[in-house]
């Protein structure tokens, strides 16, 4: 089908042709192994050099969509350059580290002008908040930016929130995952950690609830990872009816690394996101 060729395919007016078909299928599988491979700590199996985007995609995508493919051709990029290379990267000093974190953060901001340009579009958003995210998960550990990695999160569970939820449903268990455990990391150690836990909490009743909407939602495999997810919460805010533990005693058992589950000895699920942030719901 040469479906790798689908660039240079001639553009057509018929969206349904197979040109027009097999470009479309090419630009999803691409946009997925994007995000499967952020999630897993993977490789990614199809190449940069077979993925561009044309003029005549944004016609025959959708605005949303391209915007999206643009949007994870640069979480490729941040994968590819960063966590899929790290091991070398660490070879080869301290500056050339710095040089290729600036590179990648300066791509993610520029791809910012989304929540600007298309402000109904909220699946755009909680994409470039991920993506967000996550570089700064994986580039910058300072005090600074962590505040900024909170706020993500916060506005992240916002936008699931919303009474007209994300169109773009394959991707919402990835929000919602990245979000969790950035809110779980900082549930103490914010400045509000308070609005945190509100947050967290917020996140965990909705996906419990199932407030945050699929298409197949009459399938109960297609709400497996709200399952996964919002059962981390509930494990990491505590039990139900023992709310009124989150004060000193709860500070004191993050003093001595305690955890409400067997085997957990830090809250910092964020430093393992190197083997993927899925990984963490194993």
């Amino acid at each position: 089908m040469r479906l790798h060729q689908s660039h240079s395919f001639p553009p057509t007016s018929d969206d349904d042709s197979n040109p027009s078909l097999c470009r479309r299928a090419w630009l999803v599988l691409t946009t997925l192994d994007r995000w499967h491979a952020a999630s897993t700590s993977g490789t990614l199996t199809i190449d940069e050099d077979t993925v561009q985007l044309v003029e005549s995609d944004e016609n025959l995508l959708g605005t949303a969509s391209f915007h999206l493919v643009d949007l994870s051709l640069t979480l490729g990029h941040l994968i590819k350059g960063y966590l899929c290379y790290k091991s070398e990267l660490d070879k080869v000093g301290l500056h050339p580290r710095l040089l290729l974190n600036q590179v990648i953060k300066a791509e993610v901001r520029s791809k910012r002008r989304v929540m600007k340009d298309f402000p109904s579009l909220s699946q755009l958003h909680l994409a470039y908040l991920h993506v967000q995210l996550l570089a700064d998960i994986q580039l910058d550990n300072s005090f600074a930016n962590a505040n900024n990695a909170i706020e993500g999160a916060h506005t992240i569970v916002a936008l699931l929130g919303q009474n007209d939820p994300p169109a773009i449903c394959p991707l919402t268990h990835h929000w919602a995952a990245l979000a969790a455990i950035t809110l779980v990391e900082h549930m103490e150690k914010s400045k509000d950690s308070e609005a945190t836990t509100a947050a967290s909490r917020e996140l965990r009743d909705r996906l419990s609830s199932t407030q945050i909407r699929h298409p197949f939602s009459q399938n109960g495999d297609a709400l497996a990872w709200d399952r996964v997810i919002s059962a981390f919460l509930t494990t990491k805010l505590g039990p139900e009816h023992d709310n009124d533990r989150r004060g000193l005693e709860h500070l004191a058992d993050a003093a001595v690394g305690k955890s409400n589950t067997a085997g957990n000895e830090s809250l910092q699920w964020t430093l393992q996101t190197s083997h993927g942030y899925l990984s963490i719901f194993d």
